[in-house]
């Protein structure tokens, strides 16, 4: 059975997001698997930067940097961060984001994060990709 998610459901979610953040929070994504909004806060994102960085160096995953824009959302702007997985060199085909697809109109194969900083975004781009052909 595929799950539906619509506009105003993630909308809600995204709202909800909002309303609910800490001043420590620095990225907010799409959980594929709890179907909702999650948040990472700067120990969170380490975490999950060191797990990207690792897969990156197995060439199971990149970060492009033609994929990371800015974009305005709800009147908040907020600098997008993509996370593709790769296997043998080639990218593996992944059902885009419906966070990015609905709230973002970015349709892009991969995993979409959006940070409240350019600088922060460009600074996990930078730490996973560093010394690897992006």
């Amino acid at each position: 059975m595929a799950l539906i998610i619509n506009r105003n459901e993630l909308a809600r979610n995204y709202f909800g997001m909002l309303q609910e953040k800490t001043k420590n929070d620095i990225c907010w994504f799409y959980h594929h698997t709890e179907h909702g909004i999650g948040v990472m806060n700067i120990k969170e994102l380490q975490e999950q930067m060191s797990y990207w960085r690792k897969l990156a160096l197995e060439g199971k995953a990149k970060i492009m940097d033609y994929n990371n824009k800015t974009k305005n959302i709800f009147n908040k702007e907020w600098h997008i961060l993509v996370v593709q997985a790769y296997k043998d060199g080639e990218q593996v085909p992944q059902n885009p984001d419906p966070a990015g697809c609905m709230l973002m109109g970015y349709m892009v194969s991969g995993f979409i994060y959006a940070f409240k900083t350019k600088k922060n975004r460009d600074d996990v781009a930078n730490y996973v990709m560093k010394g690897l052909d992006k």
